[in-house]
């Protein structure tokens, strides 16, 4: 295990020393309380720069499987035009991200994977059962039925009919059908929880009502800034959500290790 600090590299040289100097002390205190890191070999580094590209490239640079990080700190109006370290971090990183929100009190059990039928996605879908196993992953996806009011038929509280609904939602079963016979890697075919609605209002609470720990997105959608733009799920996941988050790259060794060794298998 690599426990890495980064001491922002704008500072003058005297404060930044100082600054490691604290954080040093700090770090060593507190991994002297944590009982599970006694039998592991753990190595500290600290590093003056910009922590949402110096975690990231040490992580390739390392060989690192995962990045662990906890919840941000408030850094004010500053990260409202820039975003979050770890917003910053996801958009660009090759190496999984888990956002540590909770106490662990236990192992990983279950899993929710966010789908939206990109690659992102797929490879959420196999980090998450290689980490829980395939019976603890559940997939759910959230659709969106543009202009309903005006095209269905709709109740007091904008909710489509039962035909219409069911339509919609045998349509969408058959993309997935697709998507999941198109994947790299081959998983067990299973129902996957269909919701209409907004993704960052529908994953906790269907995390919250399976009992799962864990909730997996891909960092990026099927759009063609794609790239660029963090997901918008995984955006608002980062924000709102009180769950553990796994964020899974577009590429990366470790993804591409992972899904050649799930192909090896079958």
């Amino acid at each position: 295990m690599h426990v890495i600090h980064v001491v922002d590299g704008d500072w003058p040289l005297i404060i930044g020393d100082m600054q490691k100097q604290v954080a040093e002390k700090f770090i060593t205190s507190q991994l002297a309380k944590i009982e599970d890191t006694k039998a592991l070999d753990v190595e500290v580094s600290f590093i003056f720069g910009d922590p949402s590209i110096d975690i990231a490239s040490t992580a390739v640079d390392l060989g690192a499987d995962l990045i662990v990080i906890g919840r941000h700190r408030d850094r004010g109006i500053a990260e409202f035009f820039r975003g979050t370290t770890i917003e910053r971090m996801a958009r660009t990183s090759e190496v999984p991200i888990l956002v540590a929100r909770r106490e662990p009190v236990a192992h990983y059990v279950r899993a929710v994977v966010g789908l939206d039928f990109s690659t992102c996605s797929s490879n959420a879908v196999s980090l998450a059962t290689e980490l829980v196993g395939a019976n603890n992953v559940a997939l759910m996806h959230a659709y969106h039925v543009p202009f309903k009011n005006l095209t269905m038929s709709t109740d007091r509280t904008g909710s489509i009919s039962a035909t219409d609904k069911r339509g919609i939602e045998d349509d969408i079963r058959r993309e997935v059908d697709i998507w999941l016979n198109s994947m790299p890697i081959k998983i067990e075919k299973r129902e996957v929880i269909l919701h209409e609605g907004s993704a960052i209002d529908i994953l906790p609470r269907v995390a919250a009502e399976l009992g799962s720990d864990l909730i997996c997105v891909g960092a990026h959608s099927r759009s063609w800034l794609s790239s660029a733009i963090l997901g918008s799920t995984a955006h608002e996941l980062l924000s709102y959500s009180n769950f553990d988050i796994l964020i899974v790259p577009l590429c990366g060794k470790r993804v591409q290790d992972q899904i050649g060794k799930n192909e090896d298998a079958d």
